[in-house]
């Protein structure tokens, strides 16, 4: 049965797109390689729904990039020597990050999506409901469309553009917002203040539209919309929101208790299966973009200094993390994806959502309420009859804790560089990056433009957009 339903979704893929994008072809003139409206043969519920079901090709991934170029791992000039241009030139902030090439999956593979999400909407702007059950599932589509789309939008506005800072930058340049399937539509990059502006009034549509339940976490539902949205706003500085729709989208998760999780297996990953939903924490699944960077599993390593800051009793020491045999070297096996490959879980969870909640009160004058929020989430990470409650001392104390405890929580959720991006406003939170590289010392300061990815030089040179500075 399964097997029945993956070949259909291929064939309906198949039938959309003249080409499939893979993750080894050339990403030569994507935005210009596709075919319009009138080309499309899917023209009803069903096959809507198969197209938005496929998480092999069309959706359920993240960039991958931003974890590496962010200080959570670590390596050596042997490792960075056998891997891809892009993924070297994201560990050591390489100025000339393409080096000749056009390629960048995390560019071409959100605007995979985004064509995919747009031919959705497309397809249902046609279709004739006959029923009031018809009706609602298109509607219902429609929103998972629009989530999706509004989903790899952000993905590259956190990429490819600045941190937006309301009021601040919003002239400052922003991401290509493609809206139709229309191959001449001329694309020019927004503005910031129309990037976010877009994102966020597709994600309230799509809250509207979208079930409150779904049957498999790839789906998106009112709760992943309100997620996002939590997600989007503490990113822009927008508490109030950020607040708002963290406390909207939890009532339906329960967090896992990690005491719970049986420890004595040293190797594999810990976590129950994520899918359909077997993770109760978990509100939307995706993953990051696999790339060969995390797969050199005893090469690629965690800070020590970091992994000893986990306090006694913590058991995301244990498991989220192991101490390889004969070294003092520490990987990451603790991804919510429930397997230790190159696809780190990426997508939206309750304990995401507690840790914005605390932050968002933490910085509006109710301190003791977050370290409340902070104990109820620290409690169910450590050892029975092995964990305090933190007492509140200060508001600006209490930030401090959370923004500890979101960097221990969320390690290698794809989340880092965005959180140092916005971070790095603040003079108290703002950090510098060094690697150490074969004795060589590589830099990057807190406003470094190199913080920033460049577009494609083939995209720049079709549409004229303007380039990153780098």
């Amino acid at each position: 049965m399964i097997m029945k339903k993956t070949n259909k979704i291929l064939i309906v893929s198949f039938l959309v797109l003249s080409y499939t994008l893979l993750v080894s072809s050339c990403a030569d003139e994507f935005l210009d390689k596709r075919k319009d409206k009138s080309q499309i043969v899917p023209e009803t519920l069903d096959d809507v729904q198969l197209l938005l079901d496929n998480n092999v090709q069309n959706f359920g991934s993240t960039p991958g990039l931003p974890t590496i170029a962010a200080d959570e791992f670590f390596t050596d000039q042997a490792v960075l020597s056998s891997l891809e241009i892009y993924e070297r030139n994201s560990y050591t902030w390489a100025k000339d990050f393409y080096e000749g090439t056009i390629f960048n999956l995390d560019w071409t593979n959100p605007f995979q999506q985004i064509f995919y999400a747009n031919t959705v909407l497309d397809i249902l702007s046609e279709i004739k409901e006959s029923s009031k059950e018809s009706s609602t599932r298109g509607l219902n589509l429609q929103g998972a469309a629009l989530f999706h789309r509004s989903y790899a939008f952000y993905n590259l506005a956190q990429l490819f553009a600045e941190n937006y800072l309301p009021s601040f930058n919003d002239q400052a340049p922003g991401i290509p917002l493609k809206l139709t399937g229309n191959i001449h539509e001329p694309l020019t990059r927004a503005s910031l203040k129309d990037t976010y502006a877009r994102i966020i009034s597709d994600l309230k549509l799509a809250d509207n539209l979208l079930p409150s339940e779904v049957e498999n976490l790839t789906r998106p539902s009112k709760v992943s919309a309100k997620a996002l949205l939590a997600r989007i706003y503490l990113s822009i500085s927008d508490y109030h929101n950020a607040l708002k729709y963290a406390q909207q989208a939890m009532p339906t998760l329960s967090l896992l208790d990690y005491s719970e999780i049986d420890t004595t297996n040293t190797i594999k990953n810990l976590f129950p299966a994520a899918l359909p939903k077997e993770n109760p924490e978990i509100a939307f699944y995706s993953v990051s973009t696999g790339y060969y960077f995390p797969v050199y599993n005893s090469r690629v390593m965690v800070d020590s200094l970091f992994y000893e800051d986990y306090e006694k009793g913590d058991l995301r020491k244990i498991i989220f993390f192991r101490k390889l045999a004969n070294s003092k070297n520490v990987v990451f096996r603790g991804s919510y994806s429930s397997i230790h490959t190159s696809e780190y879980f990426s997508g939206l969870a309750l304990d995401e959502l507690l840790l914005i909640q605390a932050e968002c009160l933490a910085r509006t004058g109710k301190g003791k309420q977050a370290i409340q929020v902070l104990n109820s989430l620290r409690r169910a990470r450590f050892s029975k009859g092995e964990y305090e409650d933190l007492q509140w001392q200060s508001d600006q104390e209490t930030l401090s804790l959370v923004l500890q405890e979101r960097r221990k929580e969320l390690f290698a959720r794809g989340l880092r560089l965005s959180d140092l991006k916005r971070l790095n406003r603040e003079d108290q939170f703002k950090k510098t990056l060094i690697r150490n590289l074969d004795g060589k010392e590589l830099v990057l300061e807190p406003d470094d433009p190199r913080y920033i990815f460049p577009i494609p030089s083939d995209e720049i040179q079709r549409h004229g957009f303007v380039q990153n500075n780098r």
